[in-house]
């Protein structure tokens, strides 16, 4: 891997897997014996997915750069040879295997996830971890990408920590995709001042850990079950002062724009053409939102062209890679 570059989108991604899917001549019964068509290696993990994704759109600039854990023994081996030779990439060791991560993909796009257990890491690594960050960097990076659940013992303030060792400034964006609403609430408590920080969550099949609800609108299919609703949207931003904006995913339901102090906005998602999986659309929205607001798109204009690259990564079955054609067709 290369390092010591000059950044513009810092990605975040503690929690890396090795990624296995795995095709079905069928669709998936349980009980039943299937003999797979194919079997594939891949990186998972969401931050691994939104950096290579990222390193998709720049393909020849090093304008991206990936911070991980990973292992000295052959998982984390296997994961720096599945990652690209040319994504600038910095990989703290730690001591315990990377995780696999297992896709059981039917031929009508359904897909079936198995998730290992996340390994935990130590103090001194954790140390690291946040150092590597401030001497990798040359560079004010115009927007960092904090992505998913962390390792056991993590502390709670782990992102926060994260963006203040990224030299962030007042010109920075933050992106944040969590569902622990002690890591979403570190970040606020310890983020330096910002340019703006935006709250991304993908409810589709996704249990938050903290209360939230999707608001309905009486012309759109409602985005989670009425019964399941035990907060609003809006009150994320009474956490802080500093959260300005909250954009939430759905599935191929209406996704939902919120900015601080105005009403939501229902946006419609982009067709998907040929559903052959939806593991790590999610994750292609929020690279799509970051490398538009790098590009100088406004929040709202950003997130449409996130939800657009999410649809064109419906459309391959790998978990971080996306249909250029389609997304093309989409953005022209």
């Amino acid at each position: 891997m290369v390092s010591g570059c000059e950044s513009m989108i810092v990605v975040i991604g503690p929690n890396p897997a090795i990624q296995k899917t795995i095709t079905l001549p069928s669709p998936l019964v349980p009980d039943n014996v299937h003999r797979a068509t194919s079997v594939t290696l891949g990186v998972g993990g969401k931050g691994q997915n939104v950096a290579i994704a990222l390193h998709k759109l720049h393909p020849n600039s090093n304008e991206v750069e990936l911070h991980q854990f990973g292992s000295s023994d052959t998982t984390g081996e296997t994961l720096r040879s599945l990652l690209p030779a040319s994504l600038q990439t910095s990989t703290t060791t730690s001591s315990t295997p990377v995780r696999t991560c297992t896709t059981l993909l039917s031929p009508d796009g359904i897909a079936t996830e198995i998730i290992e257990p996340t390994p935990p890491i130590t103090s001194d690594e954790l140390t690291t971890f946040l150092a590597s960050l401030s001497t990798f960097l040359t560079t004010t990076p115009s927007v960092v990408v904090c992505m998913g659940s962390v390792p056991p013992s993590t502390p709670p303030s782990f992102y926060g920590d994260c963006v203040k060792a990224s030299n962030v400034d007042s010109s920075s964006t933050i992106v944040i995709d969590v569902s622990s609403l002690p890591l979403l609430q570190g970040l606020l408590d310890n983020c330096p001042k910002v340019k703006d920080i935006i709250l991304k969550c993908n409810l589709s099949g996704e249990k938050l850990s903290w209360p939230i609800k999707i608001n309905t609108h009486p012309n759109l299919t409602p985005l989670v079950e009425i019964e399941k609703m035990v907060g609003t949207p809006e009150k994320a931003f009474d956490l802080s002062p500093n959260l300005t904006h909250v954009v939430l995913t759905n599935g191929g339901n209406p996704a939902q724009f919120i900015a601080r102090d105005t009403p939501p906005k229902y946006i419609l998602i982009p067709p998907t053409k040929t559903m052959k999986s939806p593991i790590g659309a999610g994750d292609a929205v929020a690279a799509g939102l970051a490398f538009a607001i790098e590009s100088e798109m406004n929040v709202h204009n950003a997130f449409i062209y996130g939800l657009k690259l999410g649809a064109a990564a419906c459309h391959v079955s790998s978990c971080n890679g996306f249909d250029q054609d389609y997304f093309n067709e989409l953005t022209k």
